[in-house]
């Protein structure tokens, strides 16, 4: 299920990071159900596609990949964002072969700290991942390796480039992990049992309240820029203060601040942190020059981060199918004939929740003398 309605402003209003996964259904025959999302400027849940197959395998992946494209066609530094399932890595690049992948990083936590039982692991990993510069990266990094030297060869055997914010090829923004299609598994989560029918109607009906309700917040917002970046400019400002700003010409100046400085360049919006170029958004540094001079910020912002391109993701609306008996089917598509899917059920009650993963399971302590 290709939304037209999204796939349509996608490429000129969403930044082209796509999180991919998959959902068991609990229906009575079972299957997968592919998700594709993104997020919009407003760090909102984009939905781009459904899908559904009989399991989750490299050929179902395939199909759906392949649906994508079709409509997408081709995309400059499109990035997809998946778990380490190597059937999802390796039907990306098969069909995607001009994309990169990369690995959600709280996946990556998980089985970091699953593997070696070091909570700290975690908390570590995460800056690394999160680093903008290579020298924080390497300082990190050696920070995990004084805590095991173990955890620190495997994630260098994964390679930093599939989940180092600084060594990816392509921009992967500030979207570190597939949080954007565990929120669609929520939304849906009492709908899993319904037959693929009524769980696409449902589906179009959800979204279709999204679009409607999203575009009128939009126009409705009081700054040039969408609610959540606003605020995320508003804390970069408050680091601004006791920062000292001496301009080398109209566009390079230099920030000093507690015996640390940093370059910047307006011409081809650059600073030597790192996040004005990966993000394209003024880091706390550029916003300071930019005070500094009375110079508007928000012409530094990317168009991806403009309140009127959320209002452009969101102008066209998914529209209403009536009820069938008014539907105008065309006879090629009337006569044919669809099959229930080829599936075999599970001996048993099927399970209505999802597996706990390790991090989530709840332990107790109890003192060792009086238990």
């Amino acid at each position: 299920m290709l939304l037209g309605a999204s796939l349509k402003e996608f490429r000129r209003c969403i930044r082209p990071v796509i999180a991919v996964d998959g959902t068991h259904l609990k229906g009575r025959f079972g299957g997968t159900m592919f998700v594709a999302t993104a997020q919009d400027g407003n760090e909102q849940v984009y939905p781009i596609a459904f899908g559904y197959g009989d399991s989750e395998n490299s050929l179902s992946w395939e199909w759906f990949l392949n649906c994508m494209k079709c409509t997408l066609s081709h995309i400059d530094d499109l990035v997809f964002i998946s778990d380490r399932k190597a059937s999802i890595e390796a039907r990306i690049y098969k069909v995607f072969h001009y994309a990169t992948h990369n690995i959600c990083c709280w996946h990556f936590y998980e089985t970091i700290k699953k593997r070696y039982h070091r909570k700290n692991v975690t908390a570590i990993m995460d800056k690394v991942a999160r680093a903008y510069t290579e020298l924080q990266y390497n300082r990190h990094m050696e920070e995990l390796r004084n805590l095991n030297q173990n955890a620190y060869d495997y994630v260098i055997d994964v390679g930093p480039y599939k989940w180092s914010r600084v060594h990816i090829p392509d921009r992967r923004y500030m979207v570190m992990t597939t949080n954007v299609v565990e929120c669609i598994n929520s939304c849906l989560k009492f709908a899993w049992q319904l037959p693929m029918l009524t769980l696409a109607n449902f589906i179009r009906n959800m979204l279709q309240r999204w679009f409607h309700d999203r575009h009128r917040a939009a126009q409705s917002m009081r700054h040039q820029l969408p609610d959540v970046t606003h605020l995320v400019i508003l804390k970069r400002v408050d680091k601004c203060n006791f920062m000292t700003i001496n301009p080398a010409d109209w566009n390079i100046f230099s920030v000093k601040r507690s015996g640390k400085q940093w370059i910047i360049d307006l011409a081809p919006k650059i600073c030597i942190c790192n996040k004005f170029q990966i993000d394209l958004l003024p880091c706390s540094h550029t916003l300071a020059a930019v005070r500094d001079q009375n110079m508007d910020f928000t012409s530094l912002c990317a168009d991806y981060y403009k309140r009127q391109t959320l209002i452009d993701a969101y102008s066209v609306p998914i529209m209403l199918i009536g009820h069938p008996s008014n539907w105008i089917v065309p006879s090629n598509i009337a006569g044919r004939v669809i099959l229930n899917p080829i599936s075999r059920r599970q001996v048993g009650r099927p399970r209505a929740g999802r597996h706990i993963s390790y991090s989530e399971r709840k332990t107790t302590q109890n003192c060792r003398r009086c238990g």
